[in-house]
């Protein structure tokens, strides 16, 4: 299977469309959720086209075969949209872990990844195309030093 290196305009150019299917379905985030490392960069891209400036991180972490959400702000998210995001769904365990949590607390959550693999058991409800082969201009450094 193909590798595609993407570019920053390319990424720009997939940020942009998704923010346009976001409004077309008039959902109107009021916080950002990332799921580092990936979605940090389209959710800061994203939290400045929203302008908006509530923008936090979920840790999900894997002991073993169970992944369960090891850290989130203590900040109230019941009753407010969440637009929570990642860049790429290998599995998608995570997104689902967190996006649980964060019904839990009462928050409405969308999600979006710029891609999906095949392989990803979640579907997330904005995301650019289905591909697990993608290399992002923020992992490029990664590649370089550990030669991949």
């Amino acid at each position: 299977m193909r590798t595609y290196f993407l570019s920053w305009p390319k990424i720009e150019e997939i940020i942009q469309k998704l923010y346009l299917k976001i409004i077309h379905d008039e959902f109107v985030p009021e916080i950002i959720v990332v799921i580092p490392r990936g979605g940090m960069i389209p959710g800061v891209i994203l939290s400045n086209i929203f302008q908006i400036k509530l923008l936090f991180s979920i840790w999900v972490e894997k002991v073993d075969s169970i992944r369960r959400v090891n850290y989130f702000p203590d900040i109230i998210v019941n009753g407010k949209n969440i637009l929570l995001v990642e860049d790429l769904l290998e599995t998608g365990k995570s997104l689902v872990i967190a996006q649980d949590y964060l019904i839990e607390k009462g928050a409405e959550v969308k999600t979006l990844s710029l891609y999906k693999s095949k392989q990803s058991i979640a579907i997330p409800d904005y995301f650019y195309a289905e591909n697990g082969n993608i290399v992002f201009p923020w992992e490029r450094q990664k590649r370089v030093k550990t030669g991949v």
